[in-house]
């Protein structure tokens, strides 16, 4: 599977497969921001200047302060860049280290749990500047000691990480800093897209069956997607669905069993359209999800 390249200083490099850190100060283009998702964590942390920023469908700002918790396999990207400075630090984590940094008092996957009120796993955290950057010290501190890598470094900035998903966690556990995604789209296509989630069990999610749904032209949806998603609307379900797929063999490792759960109608079909996506079989991705590594995958 391909690792992302992204322009900025990389934090953290070699000391650990279970967590990144990237502090980015680089110019968003096209080429750069693609649509992808991954199988870990993101916490997307703004630190100076503007963008449009993209979610499962949903388009809104984002400003200095602004903290996005990306649940794993949550179509996004960076749409824009409004102004002319954009620094961001971005932190991946994988599920099992967030487990083994959790007690049973404090879980440290609960930030990434849907809310209550909606069912958007991702989240938009708000806190002043001030606050954010004293909480990040640490990542501009890290790096300007590159070269000076001390005894238990590598813990110490472990250990700062985990500090830091703490506060995360006691921001969302209090509900004024945190921000509904409600972003650009409409609830024509909101509706749409429920729809698609809802239906992905069936083989017999088509366009026509979306037109007669919904009472909508087939050409009309087929732009509503590709505006909203970057993908036209078979790229959109063949993708949901081969995630979908990921899931369910996390709970089912036998993908005979799992590819009709998922919308395929013939597990031939299905192999080959998980190894195109993925770059690996079922099998293969089995035994990766043991070691639990940081990977991205892009669209």
């Amino acid at each position: 599977m391909k690792m992302t390249k992204i322009r900025g200083s990389r934090i953290n490099t070699m000391i650990s497969d279970q967590f990144e850190i990237w502090h980015v100060e680089d110019e968003v283009t096209n080429e750069k921001a693609i649509y992808h998702y991954h199988d870990y964590y993101e916490i997307h942390a703004t630190l100076t200047g503007t963008a449009e920023f993209f979610i499962e469908g949903e388009i809104f700002t984002i400003s200095p302060g602004t903290i996005l918790l990306i649940h794993s396999n949550d179509l996004h990207r960076i749409l824009k860049q409004n102004s002319d400075y954009f620094e961001r630090v971005y932190i991946f984590v994988t599920p099992y280290f967030l487990e083994k940094h959790s007690t049973i008092l404090s879980n440290l996957e609960n930030a990434f749990k849907p809310s209550i009120s909606n069912n958007h796993r991702s989240k938009v955290i708000k806190v002043s500047l001030e606050v954010l950057k004293e909480q990040l010290h640490f990542v501009t501190e890290t790096s300007n000691n590159a070269n000076k890598q001390e005894f238990g470094s590598e813990i110490s900035l472990e250990n700062r990480v985990v500090d830091y998903i703490v506060e995360i966690n006691r921001w969302v556990n209090d509900q004024e800093n945190v921000e509904e995604i409600n972003g650009k789209r409409d609830s024509e296509m909101e509706g749409m897209i429920n729809y698609v989630s809802e239906n992905l069990i069936s083989p017999s999610l088509t366009l026509e069956d979306m037109e007669s749904h919904f009472f909508i032209n087939k050409y009309h949806i087929i732009r509503e997607f590709k505006k909203y998603t970057g993908l036209s609307f078979y790229q959109y379900v063949l993708k949901r669905r081969l995630l979908l797929s990921k899931q369910l063999l996390l709970k089912n490792p036998s993908a005979i069993e799992v590819f009709s759960e998922c919308g395929f109608a013939s597990y031939t079909n299905f192999l080959r359209a998980f190894k195109k996506e993925f770059s690996m079989t079922p099998k293969e991705f089995l035994k990766q999800s043991v070691n639990d590594m940081i990977r991205i995958n892009h669209m």
